[in-house]
């Protein structure tokens, strides 16, 4: 008997598209300054992931309760878009001043407050995205409005609570929250990302040539006289 393994493909093309959007939200908002702007997009992917996995769950809770039998890929995009740009303005910061850093905890804190942040948007937009399908789903088919709606009205009233205490809080505590953020970061000692990189090439340069110096011009297009002189100081091969 052949063994038959069924993957969730919904959850799973769900997780990694949040992933995405995760991941170019942060590089929308995101400043490197020290060289560690791919660990900053892989820490925002990670917690897409996580957002992606609970949105899934939660689309497809209300869509069995409704009754729902449309697509949630539209739902499912443009809930994802705004959570994934409020989670990464509030991630933002954090990350930002921890990359590098040689701490274990900072990590999973960066996780944890990207998806604190992005899941009251998310389930608010959810909640009010399903019960407008179900609305336009019972117009289409002619049926009780009312029998239709029953079940999703609590989900309704759920997403329009969340929705307006997320649009307060963004409205009204975005200073007090990027300064929260800021200070949650510590002082931490960093590494510099791009002087890894800049050293690790110059080490590579000397290695395979074997020079003693290596001389890097500061101005990309000096100017004829300069080139001129170079050239005329340079060593000649005999």
């Amino acid at each position: 008997m052949a063994l038959r393994i069924h993957l969730p493909w919904g959850w799973l093309l769900t997780a990694l598209g949040y992933a995405v959007l995760a991941a170019g939200a942060a590089w929308l908002h995101s400043v490197d300054y020290d060289g560690h702007l791919y660990t900053q997009l892989t820490l925002h992917a990670v917690g897409g992931l996580i957002l992606g996995s609970l949105a899934w769950a939660f689309s497809e809770r209300v869509a069995y309760a409704a009754n729902l039998n449309t697509k949630p890929a539209l739902r499912l995009i443009l809930a994802g878009v705004l959570a994934a740009y409020a989670a990464a303005w509030v991630a933002s910061p954090y990350t930002e001043f921890t990359a590098g850093a040689h701490s274990v905890v900072a990590p999973f804190v960066a996780v944890g407050l990207y998806v604190a942040a992005g899941i009251l948007p998310l389930v608010a937009a959810l909640a009010l995205l399903s019960f407008l399908e179900t609305l336009f789903a019972a117009q289409r088919g002619g049926g009780g409005l009312v029998a239709a709606l029953k079940p999703v009205l609590s989900h309704a009233a759920l997403g329009i609570v969340l929705g307006a205490v997320t649009g307060f809080v963004a409205w009204s505590l975005r200073d007090q929250i990027v300064s929260t953020v800021v200070s949650m970061s510590g002082d931490a000692k960093r590494t510099s990302g791009w002087m890894d990189r800049r050293q690790a090439l110059f080490s590579d340069v000397l290695r395979a040539s074997a020079c003693d110096v290596l001389w890097s011009r500061s101005n990309p297009f000096p100017s004829r006289q300069a080139r001129r002189r170079a050239r005329s100081t340079a060593p000649r091969a005999r």
